[in-house]
């Protein structure tokens, strides 16, 4: 059976009544036998530490410039206390699961990500990596023993060593790797919202166009749909941006391919 990935930012670590309704469904996906892969953010809990220790933290669309403090504090966050805090909660629920990130058993090799062009200014991003291979071997290892990996998203490069990745960019490239028919992005909205405050229950490359130009779909929301769609282009059959309360049923928005339609 082909793994569910599930990816989930560091605002669900710390919101109790999400991170339960999480975990009971994990809990249900692993009595079924169904393999779940987690990956995980920390981008609240950066932008907390940053703040406690006066390091300015900088966004351009969503995605975070990483210098080098700012890296730091991102090992902190990524393989430390978020990680190890999610690992814990799990165990709670009687479920075994192993804390890594994707710089771990050879996962993920990356090269330093090069300045984007955003609203025609080139943007450095820092101590940003760009995926370029996956090796799923550990992974599936950890599936077949019935372990659920929980992977942070920082990355190793040959030439820097480890990179903040995009944690959604690396669920995408996982879930292409393994084969995953569903890939779930969770988000405390839930679904994505139309231009009058509506939740959208599905979404297709067209539409998502549209909202650009209107301006209903913005900031964070946009590399995380650009991602869900490059994901459906690269054989991954159901990307749903959903919250913990809708990820029971699924009623979130689902992304089509135009011709779904």
């Amino acid at each position: 059976m082909e793994p569910v990935l599930v990816k989930i930012g560091g605002e669900i670590v710390d919101h109790p009544h999400f991170l339960k309704l999480f975990l009971t469904w994990l809990q249900q996906k692993y009595s079924q036998n169904q393999p779940v892969v987690i990956v995980h953010g920390a981008g609240k809990q950066v932008d907390i530490l940053s703040k406690r220790l006066d390091v300015t933290t900088t966004k351009h669309q969503g995605r975070r410039v990483t210098d080098k403090k700012t890296l730091e504090i991102f090992i902190q966050a990524m393989a430390g206390s978020v990680n190890k805090k999610l690992i814990s909660e799990i165990r709670t629920y009687g479920l075994s699961a192993v804390g890594i990130t994707a710089a771990d058993a050879n996962i993920s090799t990356s090269v330093r990500r090069k300045p984007l062009n955003i609203n025609g200014q080139n943007i450095d991003f820092g101590y940003v990596g760009e995926i370029e291979q996956i090796n799923t071997t550990f992974i599936n290892l950890m599936l077949e023993n019935r372990f659920i990996p929980v992977i942070g998203c920082l990355t190793w490069s040959n030439d820097i060593g480890l990179l903040n990745v995009n944690a959604d960019t690396l669920a995408m490239k996982l879930a292409i790797a393994l084969n995953c028919q569903t890939l779930m992005l969770l988000t405390k909205t839930g679904a994505v919202w139309d231009n009058s405050n509506n939740p959208l229950p599905t979404l297709n490359w067209t539409d998502f166009q549209t909202g650009l130009e209107q301006g209903w779909i913005r900031d964070g929301m946009i590399p995380k749909l650009q991602t869900g769609f490059k994901s459906i282009k690269n054989g991954v059959q159901e990307v749903v941006i959903c919250s913990p309360e809708t990820l029971v049923n699924k009623n979130g928005t689902k992304l089509l391919k135009n011709e779904e339609l």
